[in-house]
């Protein structure tokens, strides 16, 4: 690569010659030939290819692969707003300082190794130059200082100085910047929420229901499982909240505080998991809030809503019904043989029977079961009956371990209501919460109110087992104190009508849930948009952890993506200014061994003669080339000019 000039001695800057002060130890060095400038050659392309697919290219490729890692998680946050993290568990408090810890290390790690590429790909500029046309002595030692981040302190090399002062800046913040890029925080997120659902008072939907097409919501299906798991549990928890005791019921893997008022629970996005066990044959429920986006799975999220809910009121009291009044009540028992003596059984076949008209056909103004008569049993039956204007009426008759219900007729007037609703989730559950608000309209004869009234008549009909019903359980269970006395009349009277109304509120929510699903034989693609009304705007508002677009993050790109520009296009300047020079053997400015080896074979030990500031200065004005010694490898040489 270098080509010795003609004998001569070492230039001493103006000094005598170095070998009249050095000893016999530096002779040899001191005999050294100086080098001349090499000549500039035309670039090459195949060996700057060659060169590049050398380190040079392994600090490129890692700069480059550390930038779009950083752009692209910036470039994912950008699109969708924020990232939440959905699958650490259920007590995010539990681990988000050890995720912060551990995205502190994996910060410190990205950003020293984007540090690293930058000292590697600045040396190995200084290597590239000093094979070339070298540089001078303080350029030399102010690059290798640059090189290892280390900061210049000299009032005399102003610009190396506020340069080296740039680049340790950008190397230390580069790893604020990763770590405000990659470690999640607990974050705040406001937005209008609203949506749609189906319009109970809709004129459409008499119609239908009077020409059967709404028959499978309606009658049909109320013994499917969407309207026979949570009756009872509708019920009774309605009780208790009444009498302020916390409790909740579950509809469509949503939890209810108290009671469902009659609302289906409006999602952001599709509700498709177990639809098909709630209602066979049906796709999903569409979701029809917005945005569009899923907030429910963040940290904890809220937001509040005015529906459209179904209720009905209720009133109850204890009569004398036989089969002259009206309406007329017979109950037909028929003990059955038992066929290993001969003998009765108490095990009787009950028929529970009115000659009012039923609400939607006689089926319903009769109902009968297997029962025993013993002590320790007991029965729990009731009919319907659907000829008054001002409500349904229903007929329950007890007996055995139920008798305190004795014969009571209740009246139901179901009525279309407005309902305040409270949405609250966190992290993987939620719960909501209903406050249905004065006032309504009576729905007497609709289809919600003939689906609640056959969803009472199922509920009582398959709550009934040959000695006990869970109805009859539930209702004993809230009207006995701690001893297990029954109270007064108008208190039993209280909890049947309140526990009727929770049932029948349930029934709502799952009337709405039936007409609103896809593929349910009724509409194919959910509820058309001409039966449905809007909910009122609420707010929304949802804290998580994860990450997001803020002003903390809107620089943390900047340093890191400085120092890869800044180390790309220092490698690629040497790589074309030096193609065509020999690479020679390895070098590594970063050891200060092979620092001192090279300068020794190379004899610079006779540019600093004296360490005065005068002499100093004169050798930071000689110029250095790097080159190899036969027999003494790698050389540091001082350059003729």
């Amino acid at each position: 690569m270098f080509s010795d000039a003609p004998e001569q001695s070492v230039f001493s800057l103006g000094h005598p010659s170095p070998s009249s002060r050095v000893g016999d130890a530096d002779s040899d060095s001191a005999s050294e030939k100086p080098i001349y400038p090499p000549q500039r050659r035309r670039f090459e392309t195949r060996a700057f290819l060659s060169k590049l697919l050398g380190p040079p290219g392994i600090v490129i490729l890692g700069q480059l692969l550390l930038q779009i890692a950083a752009w692209g998680f910036f470039a994912t946050i950008n699109s969708r707003d924020f990232i939440p993290i959905r699958s650490l568990g259920p007590d995010p408090t539990s681990w988000f300082k050890l995720i912060t810890w551990v995205c502190n290390q994996i910060s410190t790690a990205l950003a020293g190794c984007s540090s690293y590429f930058f000292s590697w790909g600045v040396r190995q500029s200084i290597t590239l130059r000093l094979r070339g046309e070298g540089m001078s002595m303080a350029t030399f030692v102010s690059s290798v200082q640059i090189s290892s981040r280390s900061l210049i302190r000299d009032p005399k090399k102003i610009k190396w100085t506020a340069l080296s002062m740039v680049v340790f800046g950008l190397t230390v913040l580069q790893t604020a910047g990763w770590s405000n890029l990659i470690t999640p925080q607990v974050l705040d997120f406001d937005a209008p929420v609203d949506g749609v659902e189906l319009d109970l008072s809709s004129p459409l939907l008499q119609p239908m229901s009077n020409s059967g097409a709404l028959d499978y919501c309606v009658v049909n299906s109320t013994n499917l499982p969407a309207f026979t798991v949570g009756q009872t549990e509708s019920g009774y928890v309605a009780v208790n909240g009444d009498l302020e005791f916390p409790a909740s019921v579950t509809l469509m893997d949503q939890a209810f505080f108290s009671s469902t008022a009659g609302i289906l629970p409006l999602t952001f996005k599709d509700v498709d998991i177990d639809v098909s066990k709630w209602f066979p044959g049906m796709t999903s429920i569409p979701g029809t809030l917005g945005p569009s986006t899923d907030f429910s799975k963040g940290l904890s999220s809220e937001y509040s809503l005015i529906q459209q809910g179904f209720t009905a009121d209720v009133t109850c009291e204890f009569k004398d019904l036989t089969s002259e009044t009206s309406p007329s009540l017979v109950i037909q028992k028929d003990p059955l043989n038992d066929s290993t003596n001969g003998t009765q059984s108490s095990l009787t076949f009950l028929n529970m029977s009115s000659n009012c008209a039923g609400p939607n056909g006689p089926q319903l103004n009769s109902t009968s079961a297997y029962a025993y008569l013993d002590d320790g049993s007991g029965y729990l039956l009731m009919v319907a009956c659907g000829d008054s204007s001002e409500g349904l009426t229903l007929i329950l008759a007890g007996s055995g371990l139920y008798a305190f219900m004795k014969t009571m007729v209740c009246t139901l007037s179901p009525k279309i209501t407005t309902v305040q609703v409270d949405y609250s989730y966190d992290f993987f559950s939620g719960t909501i919460t209903t406050n249905t608000l004065p006032g309504g309209v009576s729905d007497v004869g609709g289809p919600a109110g003939l689906s609640a009234i056959t969803t009472l008549y199922n509920m009582f009909y398959f709550s009934q087992a040959p000695q006990t019903s869970i109805v009859g359980d539930q209702l004993k269970t809230l009207i006995q104190d701690l001893d297990g006395n029954v109270f007064d009349n108008d208190h039993i009277l209280n909890i049947t009508a309140e526990y009727i109304r929770g049932v029948t509120e349930y029934s709502g929510s799952i009337f709405r849930a039936c007409l609103s699903s896809e593929n349910n034989g009724i509409f194919v693609h959910g509820v058309p948009t001409n039966m449905t009304t809007p909910t009122s705007s609420g707010e929304f508002h949802i804290q998580f952890i994860g990450w997001a677009l803020s002003r903390k993050t809107s620089w943390v790109l900047i340093p890191g993506t400085l120092v890869a520009i800044a180390t790309i296009s220092v490698v690629l300047a040497a790589l074309v200014h030096h193609a065509a020079d020999p690479e020679g053997e390895v070098f590594d400015l970063s050891n200060t061994l092979d620092l001192v080896s090279a300068s020794a074979a190379g004899g610079l030990s006779n540019v600093f003669s004296e360490s005065t500031k005068d002499h100093i200065k004169e050798a930071n004005d000689v110029n250095i080339v790097l080159g190899d010694i036969a027999g003494r490898g790698t050389a540091l040489k001082r350059r003729i000019a």
